[in-house]
Parts: C-alpha cells; sequence; structure tokens
C-alpha cells in the first residue's frame, strides 16, 4: 500500500492490475513497445494470459518467418489462435518451428501464403493434436493430396476453409466421409464441385453443418434441395447460382436459422420467385442478405425482405439488381434502421431522394456504395455526408465522400 502523502505511480501497482491493463492492449503493442519499458514489464508482457489469440498478419506485411519464429518462441504453448494470413516468405523449417512450439493451437490461418505446401501442412497436422480450424484459403499447393492427408491425421477438424484452392470433387467428397463433425466450410472458387458432393455432404454433416460457402457454376436445383436438410445452417453462400431457379429459393427458405445469405448471380431466378421467397417468415433472422447481380428482383421483393427483416439487417448488397428503383431504396431507407453497410452499384433507375433521410432514419450507417448510380445527385450525398460525420459514401465515379476527422471539412 502506496504511503499517505506519498503519488502512487503505474510501477506501484500490483502485478494482476498491470495483467489487466495489459490485456486490453494489441499483442503487437506488447511486443513493440511494453516488452522494452523494463524488466518487469517485460516478463508481464509475455504472460501467458495475453497470447492466446495472435494475429501477425496485422502486424504488417514485412515481417519475416525468422521475426515470427523468434516471437513464437517467447509466448509458446500460450497460442491458441494464430494468424498468418497473407505472410510471405515462411519456409518450411520455419512452419515446424511455430507448430512444435504451440502444441494448444486450435485455429490456424495461412490464407493466401504462397508457400504453404505439403511438408508445411504436415508440420502443423502432426504437432498441432487440438486443431480444430484450418484456413489455407488461395493456397495453390493444397490440392487433393493434402485433404487425403488431412483426413488420414485423424485430428477432430471442424472449421476449414480451401476457398481457390485446386482441390476436385473427389476432395469433398473424401473430406465428407472421413471427418467426424464438420461446422463450417469455405470451397468457394472451387468451381467444378457436382450436386453428388454437396449430397454427401449433407449425408454426412446435415445435424453439425453451421456456415457453408459455394460455388454454384456447377450446382443445380438438387443441390440446394439436398441442404434443405441442414436445419442448423446460420450461413448460407453461393456464388455464380447462375444454374438455379425458383426451386432453390423454395429449398432455401425451409432453413429456419439462417442469419447470413447470399446468392450472387442468380439469373434463374423470377421476380414472383424472389418477392414470394422473400416474404418467408424464416428469413426474419436474417443480418446480412446478398443478392447482387439478380438481375429480375424488383421493387416488390425489396419492400418485401425490409418487412420481414428490416430491422435486423446489418448488411444489404443488391448491386446489379437493375430493377430496383426509389420505390425499394425509399423501403430500405423506411425499415432498416440498423443497417450498417449498403451496396446498390449499378442501380441506374435510382434518383435517390429519400436518402437525405439517412442521418435520421439509419444512424447505423457506415458504407454506402452508390458506384454507377448516374441519376443520383452528389449534392444529396454530400449534404448526407455533413450531417452523420461517421458515413463514408462512393459516388458513380467510385470517388469517396467523407468527413476529415481532423479538418472536420468534406472529403470528395
Amino acid at each position: 500500500m502506496p504511503i499517505l502523502g506519498m503519488s502512487t505511480t503505474i510501477q506501484s501497482l500490483p502485478q494482476e492490475i498491470l495483467l489487466k491493463i495489459f490485456s486490453f492492449l494489441q499483442p503487437y503493442e506488447l511486443w513493440k513497445h511494453v516488452s522494452n519499458v523494463c524488466l518487469q514489464w517485460r516478463r508481464l508482457a509475455y504472460d501467458c494470459s495475453l497470447w492466446h489469440k495472435l494475429a501477425l498478419s496485422t502486424w504488417g506485411s514485412n515481417m519475416s518467418g525468422f521475426e515470427l519464429c523468434k516471437i513464437i518462441l517467447h509466448v509458446s504453448s500460450s497460442v491458441q489462435q494464430l494468424e498468418l494470413h497473407g505472410m510471405q516468405d515462411i519456409t518450411p523449417a520455419e512452419m515446424a518451428v511455430v507448430a512444435e512450439n504451440c502444441p494448444g493451437l486450435t485455429h490456424l490461418n495461412l490464407g493466401f501464403i504462397s508457400s504453404v505446401n505439403r511438408v508445411m501442412i504436415n508440420a502443423v497436422l502432426s504437432t498441432c493434436p487440438h486443431l480444430q480450424y484450418l484456413n489455407v484459403e488461395g493456397c495453390r499447393n493444397v490440392n487433393h493430396e493434402i485433404a487425403r492427408e488431412i483426413v488420414n491425421t485423424g485430428l477432430s477438424l471442424t472449421r476449414l476453409n480451401f476457398s481457390h484452392c485446386p482441390l476436385v470433387d473427389e476432395s469433398l467428397l473424401l473430406l465428407s466421409q472421413q471427418l467426424p463433425c464438420i461446422k463450417a466450410l469455405n470451397i468457394d472458387g472451387i468451381s467444378w464441385i457436382s450436386n453428388r458432393a454437396i449430397q454427401e455432404l449433407v449425408q454426412n454433416h446435415s445435424s453439425t453443418l453451421e456456415e457453408l460457402e459455394l460455388d454454384g457454376a456447377e450446382l443445380t436445383d438438387v443441390a440446394t434441395k439436398a441442404l434443405a436438410h441442414c436445419q442448423n445452417l446460420t450461413s448460407l453462400s453461393i456464388s455464380f447460382c447462375e444454374l438455379l431457379t425458383d426451386a432453390s429459393l423454395y429449398s432455401i427458405q425451409m432453413l429456419p436459422a439462417l442469419q447470413k445469405l447470399c446468392l450472387r448471380k442468380g439469373q434463374g431466378f423470377t421476380a414472383n420467385g424472389l418477392a414470394m421467397f422473400l416474404s418467408s417468415l424464416n428469413l426474419k433472422l436474417l443480418h446480412h442478405l446478398d443478392l447482387s447481380e439478380c438481375a429480375s428482383l424488383q421493387d416488390n421483393a425489396v419492400q418485401a425482405v425490409t418487412q420481414q427483416c428490416g430491422s435486423c439487417l446489418k448488411t444489404l448488397n443488391l448491386s446489379w439488381c437493375w430493377d430496383v428503383t426509389d420505390v425499394g431504396l425509399t423501403a430500405i431507407v423506411d425499415k432498416c434502421s440498423r443497417l450498417k453497410e449498403l451496396h446498390l452499384v449499378g442501380l441506374h433507375r435510382v434518383m435517390g431522394s429519400c436518402l437525405d433521410r439517412i442521418p435520421e432514419e439509419m444512424p447505423c450507417l457506415k458504407h454506402m456504395d452508390l458506384q454507377q448510380c448516374n441519376l443520383i445527385n452528389d449534392a444529396i450525398i454530400e449534404d448526407a455526408v455533413r450531417r452523420k460525420p461517421d458515413l463514408v459514401v462512393l459516388n458513380y465515379y467510385g470517388r469517396c465522400s467523407y468527413i476529415n476527422n481532423t479538418s472536420k471539412r468534406l472529403i470528395r
């Protein structure tokens, strides 16, 4: 306890209080600044309670594999979640050091690391027995053979991101048959996945599947009919829905737990089909909706979705839905008070007079994309931004309108 009349400094605080203060800092701040203050702070900065989650991808693009190993050796067994997304120049030897010193790892993100290969994946699989989440998005060396090795390890992986990896239909069949419990799977960007593979996935994991992202280039209504059995699915994303019809919309509306839905480029959906689908009571929990390039979408469908889940929506993307007019936009402004992001690229029939009510009616809105909306008057946008300084708007040309926090001036 400090003596009466003497000032208390941060150095005199108990260790428990200092650790509590340090817990509000990011790992980068602990490593770069706090650890260099004094010996006591250096010891506390590397306390295991502060390093459960380590996102090195946010530390800057210049970090080398050698620096990565130095950090890992300091915190070693504390790390449970490790994100290396986009880091380059990591060698198999360095990845082996990382894996060997993080035996408690449950989440690993290696997305878009071009050097990731079979040796590196094996180093992780053989030394991290508790791994549940693996992200190898965009890793061009992750192929069917690596998928085979993943299932042969016997690990209970439940969340996998293989987006834009060179896997094949047999890879999904193998993962579906051999992994005991898949909760989340991203295979977007793999355009040769078939209906049969989706049916196999559903047959084995319908009760556990919560999140699914697919490339729909080869998928038909057969696949979505199978997906209707995944009653715990909260997030569904299908890009390139060109082969899907209104029958798929009927199947998807059978999913009662959906909070996020993305159906991009649904050229086979009709105006009536979309309107009926978006009137479904099962969509009332939706927080995120992306119907970009569903060209048949009309104002009545927009009104339906704002009526059903407008008060819950946080992001809405209707880009390139050409038939939407100010009638639909007005419904969005009137009903979607919690919306944070609104994407309306290419809506050439919208004039946007209702946008002047955004500051009052849409207090949560932070980002609005109006590129290629040729009828909207920039003066309306600029006035809304002046009255709502936290709003950033992209105009017809893709230029940002926002308020500079320092000068408080409109930037456009």
